[in-house]
């Protein structure tokens, strides 16, 4: 596995754990001060931690399986690098990079099982 694929998974594995912080932070910030009586409340208080919560699961587990070079990780990692470009400056970052990363020759071949001349493992 070349390192830039290493470097990805604990890129992802971070990027997970940081929305699961955020998911927990908005979860009290919105519940303690939602209206009850609007609609937006909660939406606020239960839907946007819910989101953040199943956003941080998939981003875990992308990272887990490209760490373990399933099938299934690539395109979740390519879609998720993809909605993290619209979160700036750090999901703009880490969507570049993950992009990069998996669209690279040695990032190719190493989700596809392949080993290529003078790239190391």
């Amino acid at each position: 596995m070349p390192k830039r694929i290493k470097v990805l998974v604990v890129c992802f594995i971070l990027y997970g754990a940081f929305y699961f912080l955020l998911a927990i932070v908005m979860g009290l910030a919105f519940g303690l001060d939602a209206d009850k009586r609007l609609p937006i409340g909660t939406i606020a208080r239960y839907l946007l931690p819910l989101a953040m919560s199943i956003l941080a699961a998939a981003t875990i587990a992308a990272g887990i399986g490209l760490r373990l070079q399933t099938l299934w990780a690539r395109p979740l990692a390519i879609f998720l690098a993809l909605a993290a470009l619209l979160f700036v400056p750090l999901g703009t970052l880490f969507g570049a990079f993950a992009l990069w990363a998996l669209s690279s020759t040695p990032g190719l071949a190493s989700m596809n099982g392949d080993r290529l001349p003078g790239v190391a493992p």
